[in-house]
C-alpha cells in the first residue's frame, strides 16, 4: 500500500490520477499508472515502474533464459574468478 498515491502525478504523462477520466492501472509495486500510459511504456519496452523501477509483469521466464545463455557464454581467462554482487530490483536481495 502506497500512502495517498491516488493524489499523485501519473510518473509518465505527470497528469493528476486523482481527477483523470483515464481508467487507472495499479502494478504490484502500488504505484499508480494511467492504463494508456502502462501500455506505451511496455510498447516502448520499458518494463520497470518509473517510480521504484520495480517490474511492471513477471519477468521470471526472460530472467531463467537470460541465466541460462550467460552460463553457456564462455568466460575469458582474464574473468574467470572476477565475482560481482547484483541488486535485483523487484526482490531487494
Amino acid at each position: 500500500c502506497v500512502e495517498n498515491v491516488s493524489h499523485a502525478n501519473c510518473p509518465v504523462c505527470l497528469e493528476d490520477i486523482h481527477t483523470s477520466r483515464i481508467p487507472c492501472h495499479i502494478p504490484d509495486c502500488g504505484h499508480l499508472l494511467h492504463r494508456t500510459c502502462f501500455e506505451e511504456l511496455l510498447h516502448s519496452g520499458h518494463y520497470a515502474c518509473p517510480t521504484c523501477q520495480v517490474s511492471l509483469l513477471d519477468m521470471s521466464d526472460l530472467w531463467r533464459f537470460l541465466d541460462d545463455e550467460v552460463s553457456l557464454t564462455p568466460m575469458p581467462p582474464e574473468y574467470k574468478d572476477y565475482k560481482a554482487d547484483i541488486l535485483c530490483k523487484d526482490c531487494h536481495e
